[in-house]
């Protein structure tokens, strides 16, 4: 049976965007991608450094962190850096998103921090079990306010975390919307901002280091990618000065 002109006209618009639309999932999947990489958003802080104490580092998140050997790298690499005592609370769950974050602010505020790391895009982006960009940033406001009423003190500074791929990409389709949502809300509230992201994708998929399920930095790629950028990030508001910088001058 020959197709009318119009006929024949609308097969081939709905097989290009049946090919478009398998490309774009082929390229998720495979961790490309095909938009620029966005400029760093990074926004400093300022840390006055405790007398006659550690300084009291936490982090606040998902499985990107809990178990993760990068907390304590952090303050290890730190401590050295500044010469000053480093102790670390990890407050992180696997699968946790921004509400749970919620109910975890009378233990973050017990051990009164000077510094909170949040990050939870990762799983408020996945839609098999994670919430719209509206509900997570209503979310986060919450948390940001809760724990600055009970810890005023405490500084907090929101991370962007690594990409995803694979199965765990697709779940994520506006993972990169969230952690845009990050940077505005930095912005917005007055917030640090330590943002990874950009600096895994100016890598090539093969070079990303995430494990087998797509989602989970390898050990190494933290070491090399994670801990010296926020390692770098408190040396600047502690001294006014990075730990590359001192190492120079020494």
């Amino acid at each position: 049976m020959l197709l009318s002109r119009p006929g024949a006209a609308l097969l081939m618009i709905l097989v290009t965007l049946g090919l478009l639309g398998t490309g774009l999932v082929l390229a998720r999947w495979a961790g490309v991608e095909l938009r620029p990489v966005p400029r760093l958003g990074d926004r400093p802080f300022a840390l006055a450094l405790p007398e006659g104490r550690p300084i009291r580092l936490a982090v606040l998140g998902t499985s990107l962190t809990a178990g993760e050997p990068w907390p304590g790298d952090v303050a290890g690499r730190l401590s050295r850096c500044i010469g000053h005592p480093v102790a670390v609370l990890v407050v992180a769950k696997n699968g946790a998103g921004s509400e749970w974050g919620l109910t975890q602010v009378a233990r973050v505020a017990a051990e009164r921090p000077d510094l909170l790391l949040v990050e939870f895009a990762i799983n408020d982006a996945d839609v098999t079990g994670g919430m719209s960009l509206a509900r997570s940033a209503e979310a986060h406001v919450a948390l940001i306010r809760a724990l600055r009423a009970a810890s005023p003190a405490t500084t907090i500074a929101l991370m962007t975390m690594s990409p995803a791929q694979g199965l765990r990409g697709l779940s994520r389709p506006r993972l990169r919307a969230h952690y845009q949502q990050y940077r505005t809300l930095a912005k917005d509230m007055g917030l640090g901002l330590i943002d990874l992201y950009p600096r895994w994708l100016a890598l090539p998929p093969s070079a990303r280091g995430l494990s087998r399920d797509g989602l989970h930095p390898e050990p190494g790629t933290a070491a090399h990618l994670i801990t010296p950028v926020i390692v770098e990030a408190v040396a600047q508001a502690l001294t006014g000065t990075g730990c590359s910088e001192r190492q120079r001058r020494s």
